[in-house]
């Protein structure tokens, strides 16, 4: 048997308590999703449903959903994961009594896309990895150094930081990699792992420029619940070393490591000599929990092929 992550059958984590597996089960359930989805119809029958996978989605296409058509109003309709969205919009594939009628789904590439779903009109997915991937990039980036940090009016700093930057989010994916790969294994072979870490100083330490960026073993993050079967495991290692990193690798690592590497940058312009930021003529207070995600949603550029699809959202038939 394959053993890919490092971890035989003998040395495979325990599962969750049986009872807080039941309970997580019972809430991510289709049926209790479409029960808590007709009365949210009854409640507002002239709105369109808007599904997320989960509340940082609903924050993010907020933001998004109002530059593209402001004023416009929908019922929020987060779920507990990608999984119960799925469920949830296969059940309403099946349903007589019209409950489907302008819901709409916006789902996470991530690696596993829409798994053995069917595209269709009713659904948006990210064209990168999740809506995190767009957040972390060179132009949000620039917005925070204008706005927070009081760089208007010098590009000679914003430069420099956005060159180290480059510089540190390519070492931090390349860092990653391995555990990202691994992920992407799993994720398309169906297997289940134990939770990811919530935190990126368990994976990675974080430093403004990442030189000698080194991340903890990948067994320590990606531990599967079964083994891998002996066949096509080879070819969805070739499938994702054809990924294109920035957009691909997994987006709540790359934001993870964004609001820690802002944390480091912050650090800097502290310093008595301001370290990157020496010769701004401007000290900035600003702190990066002010940063918030639906802030940095703001700033982002939106998916492709996004402002078509809210342009199609109509609200119920009747």
């Amino acid at each position: 048997m394959t053993d890919l992550f490092g971890i035989g059958a003998a040395n495979l984590p325990i599962i969750d308590d049986p009872a807080v597996a039941a309970l997580r089960a019972a809430r991510q359930r289709p049926a209790v999703a479409k029960l808590e989805l007709a009365k949210q119809r009854s409640a507002s029958p002239d709105l369109p449903i808007l599904a997320f996978e989960g509340d940082d989605d609903k924050i993010t296409y907020f933001q998004w959903i109002s530059r593209i058509r402001p004023g416009m109003k929908y019922v929020s309709f987060p779920c507990s994961g990608k999984g119960q969205l799925l469920a949830l919009r296969s059940s309403l594939q099946s349903d007589v009594t019209g409950l489907a009628d302008a819901v709409y789904f916006f789902v996470d590439r991530d690696f596993d896309e829409l798994r053995e779903h069917a595209h269709g009109d009713d659904v948006f997915m990210t064209e990168m990895y999740s809506v995190e991937n767009y957040i972390v990039c060179e132009n949000v980036l620039d917005s925070v150094l204008q706005i927070e940090f009081h760089c208007h009016a010098d590009k000679n700093v914003r430069n420099r930081v956005l060159e180290i930057f480059r510089s540190a989010y390519d070492a931090f994916l390349n860092a990653t990699a391995d555990i990202n790969r691994q992920l992407y294994v799993a994720r398309r072979l169906g297997i289940e792992i134990d939770p990811l870490p919530n935190k990126i100083g368990k994976i990675v330490q974080i430093t403004l420029t990442m030189d000698d960026a080194v991340a903890v073993e990948t067994r320590q993050v990606i531990r599967p619940r079964s083994e891998l079967p002996e066949n096509g495991v080879a070819d969805l290692i070739a499938e994702f070393d054809d990924l294109e990193p920035r957009s691909r690798y997994r987006g709540k690592f790359a934001y993870f490591f964004f609001k820690r590497w802002l944390e480091e940058l912050v650090l800097q312009n502290d310093e008595a000599e301001r370290g990157v930021f020496s010769g701004l003529a401007n000290r900035s207070a600003f702190r990066v929990s002010e940063l918030t995600l639906n802030s940095l949603s703001s700033k982002a550029d939106l998916p492709d092929g996004l402002v078509e699809f809210v342009a199609s959202i109509d609200p119920p038939a009747h």
